[in-house]
């Protein structure tokens, strides 16, 4: 009993480690991509930021994180929109002229 209990747990604590890894990386690339100075920057790293939301989004919703999961299908949501909105955008063009 005590072994199968201390497996669980170790491999319960070690989801836990990833799904916390995917969600800092998914931040740490959505803040770069917020200070991108160029699109190329701003596409690169949002893309980077949704596919690390999209390794955590099962782990979530296996671990029954309601309010986190919802956030990261907002996020995702929000992140898929990216690249359609820099392809023909002249606000974008204008934005980073230096």
């Amino acid at each position: 009993f005590i072994v199968l209990s201390s497996f669980f747990y170790s491999s319960y604590g070690q989801d836990d480690d990833n799904v916390y890894s995917d969600l800092n990386y998914a931040y740490s690339n959505v803040k770069d991509a917020y200070e991108a100075n160029n699109v190329s920057h701003l596409k690169y790293y949002s893309h980077k930021s949704l596919e690390a939301f999209k390794r955590a989004k099962p782990k979530l919703k296996t671990h029954n994180c309601e309010i986190a999961y919802n956030n990261v299908v907002e996020g995702i949501d929000l992140l898929e929109k990216v690249e359609y909105a820099l392809v023909d955008s002249n606000w974008v063009k204008q934005a980073f002229v230096s």
